[in-house]
């Protein structure tokens, strides 16, 4: 940092370790610094609002650091997936579903996107949806534990238990050691 003060890699990276680290205070202030050095960084826009959504809970400045990355940039996958998640956290489904299914649009391998999408389907009980989307995840990802773990769910909804008991077996293979894997385990062999 102090060999190259006015480089906005620089105070970008300083940023990331600061959230890594936990210190967002810092880190929004490091994730600007660069910004102002160089509007056009990426990066810095989607950590700021990983920061506004994960920690903070503050949905607008996300939004704004979101929108501006996208002005830049409209085909930044990641900006459209965390206005995703801002959405399904608010419970705008439509929102959601629209921002995940650009993402795979954008990226056909995404593998948040596809779980996002997934859960999306699934809270609206559109579980023939959701497994369409999880089989497509699962065609690029079939060590994802996680997609597994959702179809298990899809098709607990339909009432299918053969078949969501042998998708949860395979998220159990895969990760026994999840906590959310080992409840969900649990409680689908009583």
């Amino acid at each position: 940092m102090h060999k190259a003060p006015g480089k906005a890699r620089v105070h970008g990276n300083l940023g990331k370790a600061l959230l890594d680290a936990g210190h967002y205070a810092a880190a929004i202030e490091a994730f600007q610094r660069a910004l102002a050095l160089d509007p056009k960084l990426l990066g810095a826009y989607s950590n700021l609002a990983v920061i506004f959504i994960d920690h903070l809970h503050q949905y607008e400045p996300a939004r704004a650091y979101l929108h501006a990355a996208l002005a830049i940039q409209p085909r930044y996958p990641e900006a459209h997936l965390n206005l995703g998640v801002i959405a399904l956290n608010q419970g705008d489904l439509p929102s959601a579903i629209a921002a995940f299914t650009e993402v795979l649009r954008l990226v056909p391998s995404h593998l948040l996107a596809h779980y996002n999408l997934a859960a999306c389907y699934i809270n609206q009980r559109d579980c023939p949806r959701a497994l369409a989307v999880l089989e497509r995840g699962l065609a690029y990802w079939p060590a994802a534990a996680r997609l597994y773990l959702l179809k298990s769910r899809a098709y607990q909804w339909l009432n299918n238990l053969p078949e969501a008991r042998k998708a949860l077996a395979r998220a159990y293979a895969l990760q026994p050691h999840d906590a959310e894997v080992q409840r969900y385990y649990q409680r689908l062999r009583e």
